[in-house]
Protein backbone atom coordinates (compact mmCIF):
# COMPACT_ATOMS: atom_id res chain seq x y z
CA UNK A 1 0.00 0.00 0.00
CA UNK A 2 2.63 2.76 0.69
CA UNK A 3 4.78 1.83 -2.25
CA UNK A 4 1.73 2.45 -4.18
CA UNK A 5 1.22 5.78 -2.56
CA UNK A 6 4.90 6.23 -2.99
CA UNK A 7 4.98 5.72 -6.64
CA UNK A 8 1.74 7.62 -7.09
CA UNK A 9 2.97 10.73 -5.49
CA UNK A 10 5.86 10.84 -7.94
CA UNK A 11 3.67 10.09 -11.16
CA UNK A 12 1.91 13.26 -9.54
CA UNK A 13 4.95 15.49 -8.86
CA UNK A 14 6.25 14.56 -12.41
CA UNK A 15 2.92 15.18 -14.08
CA UNK A 16 2.33 18.53 -11.93
CA UNK A 17 6.19 19.60 -12.67
CA UNK A 18 7.11 21.37 -16.08
CA UNK A 19 10.00 20.31 -17.96
CA UNK A 20 10.73 23.55 -18.74
CA UNK A 21 9.19 26.81 -18.87
CA UNK A 22 7.89 28.36 -21.93
CA UNK A 23 10.25 31.35 -22.13
CA UNK A 24 14.12 31.68 -21.27
CA UNK A 25 16.01 34.34 -19.74
CA UNK A 26 19.48 35.14 -20.24
CA UNK A 27 21.01 36.61 -17.26
CA UNK A 28 24.44 38.90 -17.58
CA UNK A 29 25.08 39.99 -14.46
CA UNK A 30 28.15 37.53 -13.79
CA UNK A 31 29.76 38.29 -17.24
CA UNK A 32 31.79 41.23 -18.14
CA UNK A 33 33.79 42.66 -20.85
CA UNK A 34 37.56 41.30 -21.88
CA UNK A 35 38.82 44.41 -23.42
CA UNK A 36 41.24 45.78 -20.72
CA UNK A 37 42.33 49.49 -20.39
CA UNK A 38 40.06 51.08 -23.05
CA UNK A 39 39.61 54.72 -22.69
CA UNK A 40 35.82 54.68 -23.50
CA UNK A 41 33.08 55.84 -20.99
CA UNK A 42 29.16 54.86 -22.10
CA UNK A 43 27.44 57.68 -20.88
CA UNK A 44 24.03 55.94 -22.05
CA UNK A 45 22.75 53.08 -24.61
CA UNK A 46 20.16 53.66 -27.12
CA UNK A 47 17.63 50.30 -28.59
CA UNK A 48 16.93 50.82 -31.63
CA UNK A 49 14.47 47.70 -31.93
CA UNK A 50 11.49 46.48 -29.22
CA UNK A 51 13.25 46.71 -25.57
CA UNK A 52 11.42 43.86 -24.05
CA UNK A 53 10.47 41.56 -27.19
CA UNK A 54 12.17 38.04 -27.11
CA UNK A 55 15.92 38.45 -28.96
CA UNK A 56 15.70 34.52 -29.94
CA UNK A 57 14.74 31.57 -29.34
CA UNK A 58 15.92 27.89 -28.13
CA UNK A 59 15.10 24.23 -28.37
CA UNK A 60 14.02 22.68 -25.33
CA UNK A 61 12.92 18.82 -24.84
CA UNK A 62 13.06 15.82 -26.75
CA UNK A 63 11.29 17.40 -29.53
CA UNK A 64 13.33 20.27 -30.13
CA UNK A 65 10.57 22.58 -28.88
CA UNK A 66 11.49 26.39 -29.46
CA UNK A 67 10.91 28.52 -27.04
CA UNK A 68 11.16 32.13 -26.31
CA UNK A 69 14.51 33.46 -25.00
CA UNK A 70 14.62 37.08 -23.22
CA UNK A 71 17.20 39.00 -21.33
CA UNK A 72 16.60 39.25 -17.50
CA UNK A 73 15.57 43.03 -17.96
CA UNK A 74 15.08 45.24 -20.64
CA UNK A 75 17.64 44.89 -23.71
CA UNK A 76 18.61 48.96 -22.67
CA UNK A 77 19.20 48.02 -19.08
CA UNK A 78 20.73 44.80 -19.12
CA UNK A 79 23.12 46.35 -21.83
CA UNK A 80 23.59 49.25 -19.88
CA UNK A 81 24.39 47.68 -16.35
CA UNK A 82 26.52 45.46 -18.34
CA UNK A 83 28.81 48.41 -20.34
CA UNK A 84 29.32 50.54 -16.75
CA UNK A 85 29.88 47.50 -14.59
CA UNK A 86 32.65 46.52 -17.17
CA UNK A 87 34.04 50.20 -17.97
CA UNK A 88 35.43 52.66 -15.63
CA UNK A 89 34.25 55.91 -15.44
CA UNK A 90 36.55 59.18 -16.44
CA UNK A 91 36.59 62.67 -17.49
CA UNK A 92 39.68 62.05 -19.47
CA UNK A 93 38.05 58.90 -21.29
CA UNK A 94 36.37 59.31 -24.66
CA UNK A 95 32.29 59.72 -23.94
CA UNK A 96 29.77 57.64 -26.37
CA UNK A 97 26.33 56.80 -26.83
CA UNK A 98 25.75 53.24 -27.92
CA UNK A 99 22.84 52.79 -30.21
CA UNK A 100 21.80 48.71 -30.56
CA UNK A 101 20.39 48.31 -34.04
CA UNK A 102 20.54 44.66 -33.49
CA UNK A 103 20.27 41.85 -30.94
CA UNK A 104 19.44 38.50 -31.79
CA UNK A 105 20.22 34.79 -30.46
CA UNK A 106 19.59 31.11 -31.40
CA UNK A 107 20.41 27.95 -31.00
CA UNK A 108 21.05 25.32 -33.58
CA UNK A 109 22.06 21.95 -34.34
CA UNK A 110 25.13 21.30 -36.39
CA UNK A 111 25.69 17.80 -36.88
CA UNK A 112 25.58 16.13 -33.37
CA UNK A 113 25.75 19.16 -31.23
CA UNK A 114 24.22 22.10 -30.24
CA UNK A 115 25.26 25.76 -31.15
CA UNK A 116 24.17 29.01 -30.26
CA UNK A 117 24.74 31.97 -31.82
CA UNK A 118 24.16 35.83 -30.77
CA UNK A 119 24.74 38.66 -33.36
CA UNK A 120 24.91 41.96 -32.32
CA UNK A 121 25.53 45.88 -34.48
CA UNK A 122 26.01 48.90 -32.29
CA UNK A 123 26.34 52.20 -33.42
CA UNK A 124 28.68 54.54 -31.62
CA UNK A 125 27.71 57.97 -30.94
CA UNK A 126 28.56 61.22 -30.04
CA UNK A 127 27.01 64.92 -30.09
CA UNK A 128 28.77 67.81 -31.45
CA UNK A 129 27.51 71.25 -32.09
CA UNK A 130 23.69 69.91 -30.45
CA UNK A 131 24.11 67.30 -32.99
CA UNK A 132 24.12 63.46 -33.24
CA UNK A 133 27.47 62.21 -34.58
CA UNK A 134 28.22 58.17 -35.79
CA UNK A 135 31.91 58.05 -35.43
CA UNK A 136 31.93 53.75 -35.77
CA UNK A 137 29.86 50.85 -36.48
CA UNK A 138 30.40 47.51 -35.66
CA UNK A 139 28.95 44.26 -35.81
CA UNK A 140 29.86 40.59 -34.58
CA UNK A 141 28.52 37.27 -34.33
CA UNK A 142 29.76 34.87 -31.76
CA UNK A 143 29.13 31.53 -31.28
CA UNK A 144 29.65 28.29 -28.40
CA UNK A 145 28.56 24.76 -28.24
CA UNK A 146 28.30 22.84 -24.70
CA UNK A 147 26.29 22.30 -21.88
CA UNK A 148 23.80 25.12 -20.52
CA UNK A 149 22.76 26.90 -23.54
CA UNK A 150 20.99 29.83 -21.40
CA UNK A 151 24.61 30.65 -19.89
CA UNK A 152 26.19 30.15 -23.19
CA UNK A 153 23.75 32.76 -24.75
CA UNK A 154 25.38 35.31 -22.16
CA UNK A 155 28.83 34.02 -22.67
CA UNK A 156 28.29 34.83 -26.90
CA UNK A 157 27.00 38.09 -25.84
CA UNK A 158 29.25 39.48 -23.81
CA UNK A 159 31.85 38.01 -26.35
CA UNK A 160 29.85 40.01 -28.78
CA UNK A 161 29.89 43.43 -27.00
CA UNK A 162 33.97 42.41 -26.25
CA UNK A 163 34.37 42.72 -29.89
CA UNK A 164 32.41 45.69 -30.60
CA UNK A 165 33.94 48.11 -28.32
CA UNK A 166 37.19 46.57 -29.26
CA UNK A 167 36.63 47.68 -32.65
CA UNK A 168 35.84 51.28 -31.09
CA UNK A 169 38.82 51.34 -29.61
CA UNK A 170 41.30 51.09 -32.18
CA UNK A 171 39.25 53.42 -34.24
CA UNK A 172 40.01 56.02 -31.70
CA UNK A 173 43.72 54.78 -31.36
CA UNK A 174 44.20 55.10 -35.14
CA UNK A 175 42.30 57.68 -36.58
CA UNK A 176 39.81 56.33 -38.30
CA UNK A 177 36.58 57.40 -36.38
CA UNK A 178 34.03 59.30 -38.91
CA UNK A 179 31.49 61.93 -38.26
CA UNK A 180 28.25 60.83 -39.90
CA UNK A 181 25.41 62.92 -39.17
CA UNK A 182 22.48 60.91 -37.43
CA UNK A 183 19.13 62.59 -37.39
CA UNK A 184 16.79 62.44 -34.34
CA UNK A 185 14.55 59.97 -36.46
CA UNK A 186 16.87 57.78 -37.43
CA UNK A 187 17.76 56.97 -33.40
CA UNK A 188 14.65 55.45 -32.91
CA UNK A 189 15.04 53.10 -35.87
CA UNK A 190 17.73 50.14 -36.97
CA UNK A 191 20.31 51.17 -39.45
CA UNK A 192 20.24 49.05 -42.69
CA UNK A 193 22.79 47.53 -44.79
CA UNK A 194 21.76 49.37 -47.81
CA UNK A 195 22.60 52.70 -45.78
CA UNK A 196 25.83 51.80 -44.96
CA UNK A 197 27.23 51.29 -48.32
CA UNK A 198 29.58 48.14 -47.47
CA UNK A 199 32.70 48.41 -49.40
CA UNK A 200 32.27 44.62 -49.54
CA UNK A 201 29.14 44.99 -51.19
CA UNK A 202 29.81 48.43 -53.81
CA UNK A 203 33.76 47.35 -54.79
CA UNK A 204 34.91 45.23 -57.23
CA UNK A 205 36.72 41.67 -56.73
CA UNK A 206 36.88 41.33 -53.28
CA UNK A 207 40.60 41.16 -51.61
CA UNK A 208 41.86 37.87 -51.43
CA UNK A 209 43.22 37.14 -47.55
CA UNK A 210 41.96 35.77 -44.03
CA UNK A 211 38.82 37.51 -42.65
CA UNK A 212 39.48 37.41 -38.56
CA UNK A 213 35.79 39.31 -38.05
CA UNK A 214 33.27 40.00 -39.75
CA UNK A 215 33.92 43.72 -40.31
CA UNK A 216 37.11 43.06 -41.98
CA UNK A 217 35.46 40.83 -44.52
CA UNK A 218 32.27 44.04 -44.68
CA UNK A 219 35.00 46.56 -45.22
CA UNK A 220 37.14 44.19 -47.62
CA UNK A 221 40.49 44.26 -45.09
CA UNK A 222 41.28 40.94 -44.84
CA UNK A 223 43.59 41.48 -41.97
CA UNK A 224 46.30 38.04 -43.41
CA UNK A 225 47.05 37.58 -46.59
CA UNK A 226 46.94 34.39 -48.15
CA UNK A 227 50.17 32.12 -47.23
CA UNK A 228 49.03 28.78 -47.28
CA UNK A 229 47.52 26.23 -50.19
CA UNK A 230 43.96 25.99 -50.80
CA UNK A 231 41.50 23.85 -53.02
CA UNK A 232 37.87 24.50 -53.77
CA UNK A 233 35.83 20.84 -53.76
CA UNK A 234 32.46 20.35 -54.33
CA UNK A 235 30.16 19.86 -56.93
CA UNK A 236 29.83 22.91 -59.53
CA UNK A 237 26.56 25.25 -58.98
CA UNK A 238 25.79 23.30 -55.77
CA UNK A 239 27.42 23.60 -52.36
CA UNK A 240 31.43 24.52 -53.07
CA UNK A 241 34.05 24.23 -49.75
CA UNK A 242 37.23 25.54 -49.09
CA UNK A 243 39.91 23.09 -48.24
CA UNK A 244 42.61 24.42 -46.59
CA UNK A 245 46.01 21.99 -46.74
CA UNK A 246 50.07 22.79 -46.41
CA UNK A 247 51.74 23.81 -43.35
CA UNK A 248 50.29 26.58 -42.68
CA UNK A 249 46.36 25.41 -42.52
CA UNK A 250 46.61 25.82 -38.51
CA UNK A 251 46.85 29.81 -39.74
CA UNK A 252 42.99 29.29 -40.92
CA UNK A 253 41.70 27.55 -37.72
CA UNK A 254 40.39 30.49 -35.89
CA UNK A 255 39.72 32.60 -38.99
CA UNK A 256 35.69 34.07 -39.46
CA UNK A 257 36.52 33.66 -43.20
CA UNK A 258 38.65 33.79 -46.23
CA UNK A 259 38.56 35.20 -49.56
CA UNK A 260 40.38 33.01 -51.97
CA UNK A 261 40.38 33.61 -55.80
CA UNK A 262 37.86 36.94 -54.88
CA UNK A 263 35.09 34.23 -53.92
CA UNK A 264 34.08 34.89 -49.57
CA UNK A 265 34.20 31.43 -48.26
CA UNK A 266 32.71 31.67 -44.48
CA UNK A 267 33.83 29.63 -41.25
CA UNK A 268 30.86 27.02 -40.27
CA UNK A 269 32.01 24.84 -37.37
CA UNK A 270 35.46 23.39 -38.84
CA UNK A 271 33.65 23.77 -42.69
CA UNK A 272 34.72 26.66 -45.06
CA UNK A 273 31.37 27.13 -47.16
CA UNK A 274 31.29 29.18 -50.52
CA UNK A 275 28.76 31.98 -50.45
CA UNK A 276 27.70 33.59 -53.16
CA UNK A 277 27.39 37.54 -53.51
CA UNK A 278 24.90 39.52 -55.39
CA UNK A 279 24.08 43.48 -54.38
CA UNK A 280 22.34 42.92 -51.01
CA UNK A 281 24.49 40.83 -49.57
CA UNK A 282 26.04 37.17 -49.37
CA UNK A 283 23.71 33.30 -49.78
CA UNK A 284 24.45 30.07 -50.51
CA UNK A 285 21.68 27.70 -51.76
CA UNK A 286 21.97 24.80 -49.65
CA UNK A 287 20.38 21.58 -51.03
CA UNK A 288 18.04 20.64 -48.34
CA UNK A 289 15.61 17.46 -47.42
CA UNK A 290 12.93 18.32 -45.05
CA UNK A 291 12.74 16.72 -41.83
CA UNK A 292 10.30 14.08 -40.80
CA UNK A 293 11.31 11.72 -38.02
CA UNK A 294 13.46 12.34 -35.08
CA UNK A 295 16.70 10.34 -36.24
CA UNK A 296 20.16 11.24 -35.24
CA UNK A 297 21.75 8.18 -37.34
CA UNK A 298 21.37 10.63 -40.53
CA UNK A 299 23.19 13.50 -39.39
CA UNK A 300 26.75 11.94 -39.05
CA UNK A 301 27.06 11.02 -43.01
CA UNK A 302 25.21 14.01 -44.04
CA UNK A 303 27.81 16.28 -41.94
CA UNK A 304 30.34 14.23 -44.20
CA UNK A 305 28.79 14.66 -47.37
CA UNK A 306 27.90 18.34 -46.63
CA UNK A 307 30.00 19.44 -44.25
CA UNK A 308 28.99 21.46 -41.21
CA UNK A 309 25.49 22.99 -43.26
CA UNK A 310 24.48 19.94 -43.99
CA UNK A 311 24.90 18.80 -40.47
CA UNK A 312 22.99 22.07 -39.56
CA UNK A 313 19.92 21.48 -41.82
CA UNK A 314 20.07 17.54 -41.63
CA UNK A 315 21.54 16.61 -38.20
CA UNK A 316 18.62 14.95 -35.79
CA UNK A 317 16.08 14.12 -38.62
CA UNK A 318 15.12 11.77 -41.49
CA UNK A 319 15.64 12.60 -44.65
CA UNK A 320 12.85 12.57 -47.03
CA UNK A 321 12.05 15.48 -49.17
CA UNK A 322 14.23 17.02 -51.22
CA UNK A 323 14.16 20.78 -51.83
CA UNK A 324 16.58 24.03 -52.03
CA UNK A 325 16.65 26.68 -49.88
CA UNK A 326 18.35 30.02 -49.70
CA UNK A 327 21.06 30.91 -46.35
CA UNK A 328 22.02 34.35 -45.84
CA UNK A 329 24.43 36.26 -44.55
CA UNK A 330 22.80 39.04 -41.99
CA UNK A 331 25.19 42.15 -43.40
CA UNK A 332 24.74 44.22 -39.79
CA UNK A 333 25.95 40.95 -37.71
CA UNK A 334 27.48 38.51 -40.05
CA UNK A 335 25.30 35.80 -38.29
CA UNK A 336 23.43 33.19 -40.50
CA UNK A 337 19.99 33.83 -41.30
CA UNK A 338 19.35 30.08 -40.21
CA UNK A 339 15.99 28.09 -42.21
CA UNK A 340 13.31 28.64 -39.29
CA UNK A 341 12.59 24.52 -38.24
CA UNK A 342 10.06 23.50 -39.04
CA UNK A 343 9.89 24.21 -43.36
CA UNK A 344 7.07 24.07 -44.73
CA UNK A 345 4.51 21.01 -44.66
CA UNK A 346 6.18 19.47 -41.96
CA UNK A 347 4.39 21.64 -38.94
CA UNK A 348 0.98 20.70 -37.49
CA UNK A 349 -0.99 23.13 -35.73
CA UNK A 350 -3.74 22.84 -33.60
CA UNK A 351 -6.29 25.36 -32.06
CA UNK A 352 -7.21 25.56 -28.35
CA UNK A 353 -10.17 28.06 -27.59
CA UNK A 354 -11.35 28.71 -23.72
CA UNK A 355 -14.79 29.10 -24.00
CA UNK A 356 -15.14 29.64 -20.18
CA UNK A 357 -13.22 29.56 -16.84
CA UNK A 358 -9.18 28.85 -16.75
CA UNK A 359 -7.53 26.27 -18.90
CA UNK A 360 -4.14 25.20 -18.89
CA UNK A 361 -1.92 23.29 -22.22
CA UNK A 362 0.38 20.32 -21.39
CA UNK A 363 2.27 18.81 -23.71
CA UNK A 364 4.70 15.52 -22.42
CA UNK A 365 4.23 17.00 -18.75
CA UNK A 366 5.55 20.44 -20.36
CA UNK A 367 3.55 23.64 -19.87
CA UNK A 368 2.00 25.01 -23.18
CA UNK A 369 -0.20 27.74 -22.39
CA UNK A 370 -2.83 29.20 -20.39
CA UNK A 371 -6.03 30.27 -21.75
CA UNK A 372 -8.76 32.62 -19.85
CA UNK A 373 -12.21 32.71 -21.60
CA UNK A 374 -12.42 34.00 -25.19
CA UNK A 375 -8.69 33.28 -25.30
CA UNK A 376 -7.17 30.86 -27.48
CA UNK A 377 -3.77 29.48 -28.09
CA UNK A 378 -1.69 27.42 -31.54
CA UNK A 379 -0.19 24.35 -30.44
CA UNK A 380 2.69 24.06 -33.05
CA UNK A 381 4.20 20.27 -33.58
CA UNK A 382 6.73 18.44 -35.63
CA UNK A 383 5.03 15.95 -37.75
CA UNK A 384 5.65 12.75 -36.10
CA UNK A 385 4.75 8.95 -36.83
CA UNK A 386 2.93 8.77 -33.23
CA UNK A 387 0.08 10.57 -31.57
CA UNK A 388 0.94 13.75 -29.40
CA UNK A 389 -1.21 13.46 -26.20
CA UNK A 390 -2.06 16.84 -25.08
CA UNK A 391 -3.17 17.65 -21.37
CA UNK A 392 -6.09 19.99 -20.47
CA UNK A 393 -6.35 20.77 -16.90
CA UNK A 394 -9.43 23.36 -16.28
CA UNK A 395 -9.39 24.87 -13.09
CA UNK A 396 -10.71 22.92 -10.27
CA UNK A 397 -11.84 20.38 -11.82
CA UNK A 398 -10.01 17.31 -13.15
CA UNK A 399 -7.83 16.62 -16.32
CA UNK A 400 -9.02 15.77 -19.59
CA UNK A 401 -6.48 14.09 -22.25
CA UNK A 402 -6.61 14.37 -25.77
CA UNK A 403 -4.15 13.38 -28.72
CA UNK A 404 -3.06 15.09 -31.49
CA UNK A 405 -2.72 13.51 -35.09
CA UNK A 406 0.03 15.50 -36.40
CA UNK A 407 -0.42 14.48 -39.82
CA UNK A 408 -3.90 15.18 -40.14
CA UNK A 409 -5.31 17.62 -42.96
CA UNK A 410 -6.94 20.60 -42.48
CA UNK A 411 -6.73 22.86 -39.68
CA UNK A 412 -7.79 21.01 -35.85
CA UNK A 413 -9.93 23.57 -33.52
CA UNK A 414 -10.88 22.25 -30.01
CA UNK A 415 -12.87 24.20 -27.70
CA UNK A 416 -12.32 24.00 -23.47
CA UNK A 417 -15.33 24.72 -21.22
CA UNK A 418 -17.38 22.24 -19.16
CA UNK A 419 -20.87 19.91 -20.14
CA UNK A 420 -23.93 20.65 -18.71
CA UNK A 421 -23.36 18.72 -15.73
CA UNK A 422 -20.29 21.24 -15.01
CA UNK A 423 -17.79 18.63 -15.94
CA UNK A 424 -14.80 19.52 -17.86
CA UNK A 425 -15.12 19.39 -21.16
CA UNK A 426 -12.69 19.05 -24.61
CA UNK A 427 -14.22 18.24 -28.20
CA UNK A 428 -12.92 19.00 -31.32
CA UNK A 429 -15.00 21.03 -33.77
CA UNK A 430 -16.37 19.68 -36.51
CA UNK A 431 -14.55 20.30 -39.98
CA UNK A 432 -17.34 22.40 -41.18
CA UNK A 433 -17.25 24.83 -38.06
CA UNK A 434 -13.32 24.63 -38.45
CA UNK A 435 -12.78 27.90 -40.63
CA UNK A 436 -15.21 29.73 -38.91
CA UNK A 437 -13.97 29.53 -35.78
CA UNK A 438 -10.90 30.46 -37.14
CA UNK A 439 -11.89 33.52 -39.11
CA UNK A 440 -13.56 34.61 -35.70
CA UNK A 441 -10.29 34.71 -33.94
CA UNK A 442 -8.78 37.91 -32.77
CA UNK A 443 -4.85 39.05 -32.30
CA UNK A 444 -5.60 40.61 -28.90
CA UNK A 445 -7.14 37.46 -27.50
CA UNK A 446 -3.94 34.91 -28.66
CA UNK A 447 -1.92 33.59 -26.34
CA UNK A 448 1.74 33.45 -27.71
Amino acid sequence: MRASLVVSTILLLLLATPVAKAQKFIDLSDRSLAIGNAAITVDSVIVAFNDTAAIGDMLVGRFYKRVPVYLGRSVKQSLDDFVHRSLSDSAHQHHVVLKINRLAVAERRIGRSDVTFAGLNIEFLSVKNGMWIREYIHGSTSWSSGPNFIRLFGKDIAKAITECLTGYHYALRSGTITELPVSDRDLAIPVTPEQLHLPILTSGQPKDGVYHTFMEMANDRPSTPLDFRAEVVGIPGEQRELVVTGEQKDLARDAWGICFNGRVFIRIGTHFIGFERDINGFHVEQLMRAPSLVDHRTSVGTYVMFGALGGLFFGGHSMDVVSHRRLDLDMLTGQLILPEPPVAGTESRTLFICEGGQACLFIYSEKEACLMKDQHHTVRLVIRKESVPVEVRIANLSTVTITIDTHAEGAQVYLIGTDADGGPMVRQAEPSNAAELLGRMRPENEVK
